[in-house]
């Protein structure tokens, strides 16, 4: 957690204010300039006075107005005694002297009540100074400043964009002679570097401030008077006229999280030991510059802290800020020293006035980490993390913990769409509508032109990638072709984002396994788009098969037919899952023995069409459930001339139709009643009733909205679920047990799922397994069955564990561990720490099925484009497996190997002869390993690696004999497509970049950036190499377009301009881009 992030700002913000520095910088117009200008114009319309006069920070427009105003030695200005010190210095620059005011103690503003008697005949001016977000009570002040005829200077740092009643805009206050605000990164209007301006109605103020701020320049090479270098420049200006429109929106969400932090504090108890902050009646916004709190002089007074001595509150803060920095939390201390006691000012002796209150404040206020993009579950960290902490020091106790404070569920999340052709601009659309659209990201950048018109404030995406390392992104949806699905979700949870992936959740049973067990390890949540599960007439059909309406049910019948573009994968993929989730629930709805959707115990399908390259376009599945006496009919095909979305669940008191086609919701769903069912079978009172139709309502929410906010609603209860584990392992200190806190110290039992909790990963991989089994039904012409015993749910599907609850258990400390980036160098401790997780995983990793030596075989895999099976591995039987081995589907592995326990290898993977893979090691897809390789614990090697003859690794930086040195393993990360050649040696503790290529010998000791070619030794960087593996050399660009790259699903950002720097490969012609240390694929020539 940082104090300010003011990297998440720019994160945010990234694609707009690259285009806007792009602008600049291409003009030429860097000092100065239109941007400076148009800000100036945009800037005093705003705060509503004639001028305003860019500087190049705060402290220059201080400066500046006590220049242009003629404060000279001999005047004094009085300036507050509680405020930064450059408000007194800028006095004392002009050669005139300070004198200081003491402040209010509620709101650590200057005290009108204490000017009157600090004025003298050398007094000239009084500078006010906003604080912490609001201005000061202005009215009085005004009043005295013109009845004694002083200027009267606003210093609005802190304030720019608050408002008081009867006064106006911070900077804006017209009984002021100036008002100067500050543009620093942390202000409330910040750009990235140092900024200010000052304001003025005088015309003859704005123009003498306007040449002091360029050397007195009022001409070229004409100079009146000595001024100032404070220019501000036009890179700065572009930045601040960009969050200039969103200031509107920035006060919002600082007075968010403002009002969260006050509501956190209070519910905690905090509030008895802290004072939080306050607004002052007659300001009507305060934009919350910083969040401050601080410790009460009554928790001193009635023994709740303690009490040793005048400096009690002060020493008691250092105390809670030592413990808090323990535990990752930063604070810091806005004031600490008075100005009065500052070395600067020593000279100054002031005997009139007190300084009573400043002091006071100085010892007791504390800042905590607040910025304008602030989470909420950073807050109520922050807040549990304070709380602990008093109950710790013993300052507080019997009060709530966080499980008992709810999040507030109004709370923003921001989810990203991957994917914005077709279906995927649905989702971008509802999105935006629900307020919870951040960013898209698609190959198409005309489809991201589009988009960008519509919605202005989304970030654009070209590269997944790219989106996947945006912190600002909580949730993505995954809009692909199904080919893609397992891929980019694969990467989204591994990034820390909850996924919600159009259906099917995988294209085998294998990889929608692994999504789900992923999702799980990593807490994550994970929906497929099976969208009729949020639809109001499926509700409604569901609760009327609950209720008993129609009796027992019998059989279910679905139709999906059209006319439509035709797929990649066949019908049964493209429109079946609907309606297996929707019959499994129906399934569900009648029996309440089954808590999670039940699997089929049988599954009967017959394909036919063949009008596209074999691919099936019609298909017929019959589903069976022993237990329930149900069956179930689903009919698909996309070459049916007439639209037909019909549900019919058939009871044995009558049947109930859903019709979608139906405009009218309340057409939509109808009861076919007047026939019962006698002991025999037979049909009685079979005369068809007229049917009643059950209404939906005239406004009902389309189905796809109520799938996002399911999916926002599931991301905010995981917040919520990671603070519960989070508090339970604080120290609690004798406090009282939470609700759901168990008495023997284990983890709080976790909240029930919520009511429709549909479309989870476990659906999702029991639809793959059901269309697995057509798959193979259609192919052998019988009957599948896909359970043992007709009384086993739909958790039945993961054989190699014994429960869900156990590989989240089993697996997350190991994951939390890894999710924790390492320090750089990694330290002793954090080496230490990482191998004990992963020992500590492996040590209670679920049993295999035990047999073949113990080796987890994986299942046979097939691609939904043919029907073609992967091989299963295969093993050379000189080869020996530990225990607990994973491996994939096609993967070869030669004579003489060793797989030590726990490692894992992925599918179509190439072992040579004599390969020794260590314990827990993991090999990704597509690898090819060479003779006398051997992968050490801590080398972690992606997909599509070459590893070359006797590569060589190591995890222990300096080893010993006779020395245990297990705790001093160090991590190594092969990334995607790298190759390493023959005998070279790689140092643990690197990180080898995607495609890199290190030549043969060559001795790795540092870092590989991603497509660098290294060899020697040590190695060293001596050129760059493609994706395909050839050399790059040097391309000079002509002014054509570059081609679209289109063998990756997503691309890098559009090339910068003709001056940047470019390479080609001789054999692809992919054209890379250099961007400083490192290059990216930008299209072909």
């Amino acid at each position: 957690m940082q104090f300010c992030d003011v990297g998440r700002d720019y994160r945010i913000n990234k694609t707009r204010v690259d285009q806007a520095l792009q602008e600049t910088l291409s003009s030429g117009k860097v000092v100065l300039g239109p941007k400076v200008a148009k800000l100036e114009e945009e800037l005093a319309r705003f705060v509503g006075r004639r001028y305003c006069v860019a500087v190049s920070s705060g402290t220059d427009a201080l400066l500046v107005a006590l220049m242009a105003l003629g404060i000279r030695a001999g005047d004094e200005v009085i300036v507050p005694d509680f405020t930064w010190i450059s408000t007194g210095e800028a006095v004392l620059l002009v050669g005139a002297t300070p004198v200081f005011c003491d402040i209010c103690a509620e709101t650590y503003l200057m005290d009108p009540a204490s000017l009157n008697g600090l004025i003298t005949c050398r007094t000239k001016a009084i500078i006010t100074v906003s604080l912490f977000g609001q201005m000061p009570d202005m009215k009085p002040i005004c009043t005295l400043a013109r009845l004694r005829g002083l200027y009267l200077l606003e210093d609005g740092a802190q304030s720019f964009g608050a408002c008081q009643g009867g006064i106006g805009y911070s900077c804006g206050v017209r009984e002021t002679h100036i008002g100067i605000t500050s543009f620093f990164p942390t202000k409330p209007l910040n750009c990235y570097g140092d900024g200010g301006a000052a304001f003025t109605d005088d015309e003859e103020l704005a123009h003498l401030m306007t040449a002091l701020r360029q050397h007195g320049r009022v001409r070229p090479d004409e100079h009146e008077t000595m001024g100032l270098n404070a220019r501000l420049d036009g890179i700065q200006a572009a930045v601040l006229l960009l969050k200039l429109g969103q200031l509107d929106k920035i006060g919002q969400l600082r007075r968010q999280a403002a009002q969260r932090y006050i509501k956190y504090l209070s519910d905690l108890g905090c509030a008895s030991i802290f004072d939080l902050p306050k607004t002052l009646p007659t300001n009507e916004r305060h934009v919350h510059a910083q969040f401050v709190i601080a410790l009460k002089d009554q928790a001193l007074e009635t023994g709740k802290l303690p009490s040793s001595g005048q400096g009690d509150l002060g020493a008691v803060r250092c105390q809670i800020q030592d413990e808090l920095r323990k535990v990752g939390v930063p604070t810091a201390v806005y004031y600490k020293t008075p100005l009065h006691k500052q070395r600067m000012f020593s000279h100054i002796k002031q005997e009139r006035g007190s300084t009573r209150i400043s002091e006071l404040c100085s010892r007791k206020v504390l800042a905590l980490p607040f910025h304008t993009y602030i989470e909420e579950y950073e807050i109520r960290r922050v807040c549990s993390s304070i709380q602990q902490t008093l109950i710790q020091l013993g300052y507080l106790q019997g009060c709530a913990s966080l499980a008992e404070c709810p999040a507030d569920d109004s709370e923003p999340v921001h989810v990203a769409v991957i994917g914005v052709g077709g279906w995927g601009l649905n989702h971008v659309k509802a999105l935006a509508s629900l307020n919870l659209l951040y960013a898209v990201c698609d190959h198409d950048r005309s489809v991201l032109t589009r988009v960008k018109e519509d919605f202005p404030d989304v970030v654009v995406y070209h590269q997944y990638s790219v989106l996947l390392d945006d912190s600002k992104v909580q949730g993505v949806v995954i809009a692909l072709p199904s080919e893609l699905h397992y891929e980019v979700a694969d990467a989204s949870l591994k990034a820390g984002k909850h996924v919600l992936v159009e259906k099917p959740l995988a294209l085998n049973l294998a990889d929608a396994q692994r999504l789900h067990s992923l999702a799980q390890d990593l807490d994550r949540r994970l929906m497929v788009g099976h969208l009729l599960r949020f639809h109001q007439g499926v509700i409604k059909l569901l609760s009327l098969v609950r209720s008993g309406r129609i009796g027992k049910v019998r059989h279910i019948h679905c139709s999906r037919l059209s006319l439509g573009k035709w797929r990649r994968e066949n019908v049964l993929w493209s429109f079946a899952p609907h309606d297996i989730s929707l019959c499994a629930a129906i399934v569900q709805a009648a029996s309440n023995k089954c808590p999670a959707l039940p699997l089929p115990d049988s599954v009967t399908c017959a394909l036919n069409g063949e009008t596209n390259s074999g691919i099936a376009d019609v298909g017929h599945i019959q589903l069976a459930w022993a237990e329930a006496n149900v069956s179930a009919h689903i009919h698909v095909s996309w070459i049916h001339p007439i639209k037909q979305h019909q549900t019919i669940v058939v009871g044995d008191k009558g049947m109930v139709l859903l019709d979608d086609v139906q405009s009218d919701w309340n057409c939509k769903l109808q009861i076919v009643s007047g026939y019962h069912v006698e002991k025999g079978g037979q049909w009685l009172d079979c005369q068809k009733q007229p049917p009643e139709y059950i209404a939906l309502g005239e406004s009902v929410e389309p189905p796809l909205k109520s799938e996002l906010q399911n999916f926002a609603k599931r991301i905010r209860e995981a917040r919520r679920c990671k603070e519960r584990v989070e508090a339970s392992a604080s120290p609690q200190a004798d406090t009282p047990l939470g609700p759901n806190q168990p008495r023997d110290g284990s983890d709080p039992t976790p909240e029930p799922p919520a009511e429709g909790d549909a479309a989870a990963g476990t659906e999702g991989v029991l639809v793959v397994r059901v269309l697995e089994a057509c798959d193979q039904s259609a192919r052998q012409g019988t009957p599948v069955q896909l359970k043992s015993s007709s009384a086993e749910c739909s958790h039945s599907f993961r054989s190699d564990v014994e429960s869900e609850e156990e590989i989240s258990e089993e697996h997350s400390p190991v994951v939390a561990q890894l999710k924790t980036a390492p320090p750089t160098p990694p330290t002793k401790e954090w080496v230490q720490g990482w191998v004990k997780s992963w020992m500590k995983a492996h040590e209670q990793e679920p049993r295999g099925k035990i047999g073949d030596g113990g080796r987890r075989i994986e299942p046979e895999n097939r691609s939904r484009t043919g029907e073609q099976a992967s091989p299963a591995p295969s093993i050379h039987p000189s080869s020996y497996l530990d225990e607990e081995v994973h491996v994939g589907s096609g993967t070869r592995i030669w004579h003489f190997c060793h797989l030590q326990k726990g490692c894992r290898i992925g599918s179509n993977c190439v072992l040579g002869q004599n390969v020794n893979i260590g314990p827990t090691v993991s090999i990704g897809d597509r690898c090819r390993i060479q003779n006398n390789v051997s992968v050490c614990t801590g080398v972690t090697v992606s997909s599509g690696v070459f590893l070359g003859p006797s590569v060589v690794f190591t995890n222990i930086r300096n080893p010993r004999s006779g020395r245990d040195q297990t705790g001093a393993f160090m991590p190594t990360l092969v990334e995607e497509g790298a190759s390493i050649g023959a005998n070279a040696t790689i140092l643990c503790g690197t990180r080898l970049g995607k495609f890199c290529l290190v030549g043969a010998g060559a001795v790795v000791t540092k870092d590989v950036t991603p497509y660098a070619l290294v060899r020697g030794h040590p190695a060293a960087q001596t050129g760059w190499v493609c994706t395909c593996g050839e050399k790059l050399g040097r391309y000079e660009r002509s002014g054509a377009p570059l081609a679209p790259r289109t063998e990756r699903p997503v691309l890098g950002p559009p090339p910068k301009g003709p001056d940047a720097e470019y390479f080609s490969c001789p054999s692809c012609q992919a054209i890379f881009e250099r961007n400083g240390r490192s290059v990216r694929p930008v299209g072909l020539s």
